[in-house]
């Protein structure tokens, strides 16, 4: 049956076009309205019935979409999941007349404010402000004391991922304190090993190390670090060899360095990260009040369902007032895999 047939495509103008070429091919047959009779030959030889016949079944067709035209299921992926949505909108916290807003940065501003500005009564926060703006100045070694725009650049980011992903953000181990500690210290053992030079050192390698020392202070920017120490071995003159007591404390700056470039991998977007949960906290109690859903977020609520709260694929036909036998999905290179996973339990169900 027509109900039973959903077709899914990525824009409104794709949807729109597929419906056209849909009704024009079954009036062609319904009337025998062919321009080229090779076209009419191909049409009939892939549906393997007599013309008289293909034009019965097209006519009843036409009349049963003229009666059930809401049965004509063609839409984009994100219409087809804000239905999904709005059959279960109680399960997200929403109104079954709740709102799809495109732009989120509005949003997201608004409660980076509201959580800056709840700081200043919370302990908690305050204190983890403290460590955020430790971090920024020290680990990542950003100039200025107005961090606000670089940290929602960077929530609008996290946003963006959570959601095509529909995964959380977390917080990798390690503090910021450990990243200083551990910089302050190689800063010293590389000092320390400039006054221990081998005559037959390499002359660019030693300057660079020299010029490092001079330019920088204990808790420097990684990316300032001489060429040099990124590798294991003393960078010596041709055919020269380093004293072992050198080439020991060499080896020892190069394997603390290498160290502590993972530990700030690891937790460079350790306070964004916390920062984002702290956000998103906000953000989930200002668009509930305003009972809306971000398009952006449609695809990782519509999972939530199927995980969080359970919801069965015959549950979401319950919903939906319908049941879908026949799945077509146009340009399926272009379906995300959260998409996917959305569309999955129920192509599996079908099958």
């Amino acid at each position: 049956l027509l109900k039973n047939i959903l077709a899914i495509t990525f824009t409104n103008k794709a949807t729109l076009e597929m419906k056209e070429r849909i009704l024009e091919l079954l009036k062609k047959i319904a009337l025998d309205a062919f321009s080229d009779k090779n076209e009419e030959k191909e049409i009939l030889n892939l549906l393997g019935v007599d013309k008289k016949l293909a034009q019965k079944k097209a006519q009843a067709i036409i009349d049963e979409l003229i009666r059930h035209y809401n049965f004509f299921q063609i839409q984009t992926i994100d219409s087809f999941i804000n239905g999904l949505l709005l059959g279960c909108a109680l399960n997200i916290d929403r109104s079954a007349s709740f709102k799809i807003k495109r732009d989120y940065q509005e949003h997201l501003s608004y409660c980076l404010d509201v959580v800056i500005e709840q700081a200043k009564d919370n302990p908690q926060d305050f204190e983890f402000f403290q460590e955020f703006l430790e971090h920024y100045l020290f680990v990542e070694n950003r100039s200025g004391w107005f961090p606000r725009e670089d940290i929602l650049l960077l929530m609008q980011s996290l946003f963006r991922l959570s959601n095509k992903y529909g995964k959380s953000i977390k917080a990798g181990q390690g503090k910021s304190s450990e990243v200083i500690k551990k910089k302050k210290y190689i800063y010293n053992q590389i000092k320390e090993m400039s006054r221990q030079f081998p005559e037959n050192l390499n002359g660019a390698a030693k300057k660079h190390i020299f010029s490092f020392i001079e330019r920088n202070d204990p808790i420097f920017d990684i990316s300032s670090l001489p060429a040099a120490l990124k590798k294991p071995d003393p960078a010596m003159n041709k055919r020269a060899t380093p004293p072992v007591s050198f080439e020991k404390i060499w080896k020892k700056v190069h394997s603390d360095l290498k160290e502590l470039i993972e530990l700030d991998a690891a937790i460079t977007y350790n306070p964004y990260a916390k920062f984002f949960q702290r956000l998103l906290i906000s953000l989930q109690e200002v668009s509930k009040k305003e009972d809306l859903l971000f398009l952006e977020e449609l695809n990782r609520k519509a999972r939530l369902l199927f995980g969080q709260e359970g919801i069965t694929v015959a549950e979401v036909y319950y919903r939906l007032a319908t049941r879908f036998y026949h799945y077509l999905i146009d340009e399926f290179q272009d379906t995300s895999v959260l998409q996917w996973r959305n569309l999955e339990i129920m192509v599996e169900e079908a099958l």
